[in-house]
């Protein structure tokens, strides 16, 4: 560092401490935002209807049973994540800033390795040999490397080399210490949301359908199969399902996938928290090499504070977090990566850096395979763009995560091509077949999943799901209809325009051109559908932080104060819609089955509470509790059985069950249909109307199952054993 540098630096830190307010002992921002959070949660957890009483106690309860096992997880990622990091130091932007935070890196990083680790266990059938002894393994490996590398850092690390951007005479805008108090809002609806049973929230996602249907419910079949494997009734087995191998991994530790449940919704919700803190310290790391002087001088926490609390207080982050679904980990991925690519590359890491960078995309399309367009295709011309122009650095960049992302998607392929003789089934069925699917499947299939329509109307789809989601009118009558991305894409367009203008427009051009590919890939590869363009969120809150604290750089110094208590109003308001959605959600009655798991399978109930609810309004306890044990149930139109025990067999619509099968054999004859159900050992048939019309009207149903049809068939040839007020029925199927 020059000697007038030095001299500056040397200064400016002097003015700081002395202008600097002595800290308390105890910290205020903390024990408050701490308190917030705590209050916050306590009153959404009193939502639980007129004639209910709060369940406070359950969600405390529900919390200290499941929060255990994602922390012994995420213990385990950070053993793995150190071990690495410790040999990729030269990838962190070297500045003191991010120097502080190398556990953070550390711990994206450990994310990676054990959801890798966690399918290609499950998939050997590795998690239940020998009892759970292989379940436990990884973990304890991973905590003990945590422990010995929290043991070197005690032990005392050589101080970080320091950033010779000068100082700003006064502190930062915000600390980390204000983080949680102007997160406070979103954390306690992501975390009571989180304790709450799968099933009931939230109404976008139809009551968390997907996680009933195949998140957890592929996890509970592994359980009893022994092993992670694709399933011909359920073709989002044939997925390669990072994160239901996460949660196949809690329900092998727990014995049982309905109890691991809520501990697998806390794992995600985990995961949406690093991955708010890794996009804020992406924003950082992108605003203190190209942002004007002033700005750069605000950059230290106000931007990683800024654009965390923007993230996580994103509403389609509460909602998807707080489920046991797999975004999360396709944002901390692409987070991560946006990190280290932001700082400067050097051509002789051109191979460690490919190799890193090929380890997120490809965790990412583990995780979520429309990852390949949100995250793959973004971070591969970013890296490109930031590596020396040479054809060295970029073949060994190239080469090298080529060669990760073969070997981490590996076993997925294998697998699939095994079962299926495709190894990317049901996608690319021209080219490596169709598996056990019919070509009306297939048609059907990619029908539903890529729109077909011209290019005005997805325009305008895009514009509804994207543009202006949950504001004004909904475009189809009785869509649920949530402001769910607030105003993020417009605030990150006038973000991104002003740090342009103010000397930022080499990172401005860099993050624009991601959110453009999302855009491409959302619009032209997919049904457009706006939860699906959640992996945006990154760019998004980076560039709405780069705009805003670009902002307060060039304003007066006289105004601090005016800044940071107009900054604190802004982001608790940008949190407060989570809590008015949650409320609104189940009929104003968001907290009723907050650790209700046991209670939704009928095994906390009492023979009498069993008959009654079972009768009344829950099949899944009538059928778990009040059939014969030597029931065997055909379920029609259900597709989301996570809460039934016992012997039952399911399809997702995409799929053909027996009796499908058996229509198609004697097409004009159903009588033969319920006889050959018999001989293959059905006792009932469970059908429920309702969605059995919903698939008719979207296209997706087999022609034998027309619901009006179906019906008149079942009364005229079985026993209707009960009905319920949903619609649902159940008949038996006579021996004779």
């Amino acid at each position: 560092m020059p000697r007038r540098d030095v001299l500056f630096h040397f200064k400016s830190t002097r003015y700081a401490a002395r202008m600097a307010v002595r800290p308390s002992i105890v910290p205020v921002p903390i024990v408050t935002g701490f308190l917030v959070t705590l209050i916050i949660a306590f009153v959404l957890t009193t939502r639980t209807g007129p004639d209910t009483t709060p369940l406070t106690i359950e969600a405390i309860l529900a919390l200290l049973d499941g929060l255990p096992w994602p922390l012994l997880w995420f213990t385990a990622a950070y053993g793995y994540g150190g071990w690495v990091t410790s040999r990729l130091r030269a990838l962190s932007p070297s500045s003191p800033a991010n120097a502080k935070f190398d556990h953070l890196l550390a711990m994206a990083i450990g994310v990676a390795i054990l959801l890798v680790l966690s399918n290609l266990l499950a998939r050997l059938g590795a998690f239940q040999l020998f009892g759970t002894l292989f379940a436990w393994l990884p973990l304890l490996i991973g905590i003990a490397l945590a422990a010995l590398r929290v043991r070197r850092t005690a032990a005392g690390d050589p101080a970080p080399i320091p950033d010779s951007t000068p100082l700003h005479p006064h502190p930062p805008l915000f600390s980390p210490r204000h983080a949680l108090l102007l997160a406070a809002p979103a954390l306690a609806v992501l975390f009571v949301a989180s304790l709450s049973a799968p099933g009931l929230l939230w109404s976008t996602e139809f009551g968390g359908y997907d996680v009933l249907s195949y998140h957890l419910q592929l996890p509970a079949e592994w359980l009893e199969r022994g092993r992670m494997m694709p399933l011909e009734h359920n073709v989002y087995s044939f997925f390669p399902g990072f994160m239901e191998a996460a949660y196949y991994h809690l329900a092998v530790l727990r014995g049982d996938a309905v109890t691991a449940a809520v501990g697998a919704q806390l794992l995600h919700a985990g995961m949406a928290l690093l991955a708010a803190v890794m996009t804020g310290r992406a924003a950082h790391a992108f605003l203190i090499r190209r942002a004007s002087d002033e700005a750069r001088l605000h950059a230290d926490h106000t931007a990683v504070i800024v654009a965390g609390v923007l993230v996580i207080g994103t509403p389609w982050v509460l909602v998807t977090g707080s489920l046991a679904y797999n975004e999360m980990p396709v944002l901390l991925m692409l987070a991560t990566g946006l990190f280290l690519l932001a700082g400067p590359v050097r051509e002789l890491d051109a191979w460690k850096l490919g190799a890193v960078i090929g380890l997120f995309t490809a965790v990412a399309v583990g995780a979520k395979l429309t990852a390949v367009g949100f995250v793959a295709a973004p971070l591969g011309v970013l890296l490109l763009w930031q590596l020396p122009r040479t054809r060295t650095a970029w073949f060994r960049a190239v080469l090298s995560g080529s060669i990760v992302g073969v070997i981490v998607l590996g076993p997925w392929l294998i697998d699939n091509a095994q079962q299926a003789g495709n190894p990317v089934f049901p996608f690319a069925t021209e080219v490596f077949g169709s598996a056990h699917w019919s070509e009306e499947q297939v048609r059907i299939w990619r029908e539903a999943h890529q729109i077909t329509a011209p290019i005005g109307e997805r325009m305008m789809a895009a514009w509804n799901e994207f543009g202006r989601f949950g504001i004004g009118g909904p475009p189809t009558e009785n869509e649920p209809w949530r402001p769910q991305w607030l105003i993020l894409p417009w605030l990150a367009l006038a973000g991104g325009i002003f740090f342009a203008i103010r000397g930022g427009s080499a990172r401005a051009a860099q993050l624009a051109i991601i959110v453009v590919i999302q855009l491409i890939f959302w619009i032209g590869l997919t049904h457009i559908k706006s939860r699906f363009m959640l992996p945006a969120v990154v760019p998004l809150a980076i560039l709405s932080t780069l705009g805003a604290v670009t902002l307060i750089g060039a304003a007066r110094p006289a105004f601090r104060t005016t800044h940071r208590w107009v900054g604190s109003v802004l982001l608790l308001l940008w949190c407060l819609p989570g809590v008015l959605i949650l409320t609104g959600e189940s009929g104003g009655a968001p907290a009723a089955y907050l650790g209700m798991t046991d209670v939704l399978t009928g095994e906390a109930l009492t023979d009498v509470q069993r008959k009654d609810l079972g009768r009344s309004a829950l099949p899944s306890i009538y059928m778990n509790h009040l059939l014969p044990d030597t029931a065997h149930v055909l379920l029609i139109g259900q597709a989301a059985p996570f809460y039934l025990r016992g012997s039952f067999t399911y399809t997702t619509v995409w799929d053909r069950g027996p009796l499908e099968e058996q229509a198609s054999t004697s097409p004009d004859e159903p009588h033969r249909w319920f006889r050959g159900l018999r001989e293959m050992g059905y006792t009932h048939v469970y059908v429920e109307p309702t969605m059995l019309r919903v698939w008719r009207r979207s296209g997706w149903l087999a022609d034998s199952l027309e619901p009006d049809n179906l019906l008149e068939i079942l009364e005229t040839h079985l026993e209707l054993t009960r009905s319920w007020p949903a619609g649902s029925r159940l008949y038996r199927i006579d021996s004779s």
